[in-house]
């Protein structure tokens, strides 16, 4: 008798924006399973999120999940036992799922980053350090965005076994069309304001130039206590609050789009990635790019963008940047490090891998 198709649930249960990038990470993998006709998927979607997820995806049936912000025993619970009740035969978790360990399907779980051992918060810190070993000892097998994540997993929890952990890179899903946008300027930075973000050494950095060129900045993200409290007061000391403008309304791809290509270069002087969307966007958009070499960046980037050696030196990101600004990049250059990462990153061939990693060995009667 022959076996019955998987029937894979892909969560987004406690998915609470369309536009973090834990979202947009499987939304690219949902489009893609749609491209390539993969049938038999369900989604279990937020309630934040379902509206959209329902219609995006209308082709695959979407259940609204149950989960609420709040407590996370009663969340656990909760999101276990409806899963339970579904008829599916494995979940995909997009995010560790540290709401499923009272679920009895098989599990696939995705991990983006170890990055709560860098969290301020020590009761996050705690609470995470507790529930992951779960999380991973509970996965069937687990994805890893990058070598760089496969590796600290290893590192933190050596009873892993390696082979249960399989590198498949993010995928990246933009709409490019031929229209050129003229170069303004001013420079961009595009992502959390965190302190793994490291924006102060940009602002170092800006602060250093800013006599020697009339460039401007463009902050793309939301106020945190950690603007407030340190980010914000430099550019006032500073006086750099006409030079410097924050954007936190949401935007959309196509807007932000448009930004990517227009602005000088981005920099990104992160510290933390497990991935790194933003470099690798603004790049297929043709953006000049400064980045860093710490955590996936550099494997991420393929080494094909500027890179500063010290994360912390203001002195030398001020350098790439003037450098950067008199010696642009050649359009030539530019075609070339966009279509080696759009390939490398094509939303349709990963979201393959990905089905095919979840079905391999997966066998229903």
């Amino acid at each position: 008798m022959a076996n019955k198709p998987l029937k894979i649930l892909v969560d987004l249960s406690t998915n609470n924006s369309i536009y973090s990038g834990v979202s947009r990470y499987a939304l690219n993998i949902l489009h893609g399973f749609v491209e390539n006709k993969i049938d038999n998927i369900l989604i279990l979607a937020s309630p934040q999120i379902y509206d959209y997820i329902r219609n995006e995806f209308a082709g695959y049936e979407c259940i609204k999940s149950k989960y609420k912000n709040g407590n996370i025993l009663s969340n656990l619970f909760r999101l276990s036992h409806q899963i339970n009740k579904i008829d599916c035969d494995i979940v995909f978790a997009t995010v560790p799922g540290k709401f499923l360990l009272g679920c009895r399907k098989p599990i696939v779980q995705t991990i983006h980053d170890l990055q709560y051992f860098l969290s301020p918060s020590l009761s996050t810190r705690l609470l995470m350090k507790c529930l992951i070993p779960f999380v991973l000892l509970r996965s069937l097998k687990i994805i890893a965005i990058s070598n760089f994540v496969k590796q600290d997993i290893r590192k933190h929890y050596p009873f892993i076994p390696n082979s249960k952990i399989q590198v498949i890179y993010n995928s990246v899903n933009l709409t490019i069309n031929n229209q050129s946008h003229e170069k303004q300027n001013f420079i961009l930075y595009v992502g959390r304001l965190e302190k793994t973000k490291n924006i102060i050494t940009l602002l170092r950095a800006f602060n250093l130039i800013k006599d020697s060129t009339p460039i401007k900045l463009k902050l793309i993200g939301k106020a945190t206590k950690y603007w407030d409290n340190e980010l914000y007061p430099f550019i006032v000391e500073n006086n750099l609050t006409s030079r410097v403008k924050l954007i936190t309304e949401s935007i959309s791809d196509a807007d932000l789009y448009k930004i990517y290509s227009s602005c000088k270069m981005l920099v990104h002087p992160s510290i933390a990635e497990g991935f790194g969307y933003t470099p690798v966007e603004a790049a297929i958009l043709h953006a000049p790019v400064i980045t860093t070499k710490e955590a996936s960046l550099y494997e991420t980037t393929k080494g094909l963008l500027n890179y500063c050696d010290n994360p912390y030196d203001a002195q030398e990101l001020a350098n790439r940047i003037i450098s950067l600004l008199q010696n642009p990049p050649t359009n030539e250059s530019l075609n070339h490090i966009s279509s080696e990462l759009s390939t490398s990153y094509n939303y349709k061939e990963l979201a393959k891998s990905i089905h095919k990693y979840i079905t391999h060995n997966i066998h229903v009667s």
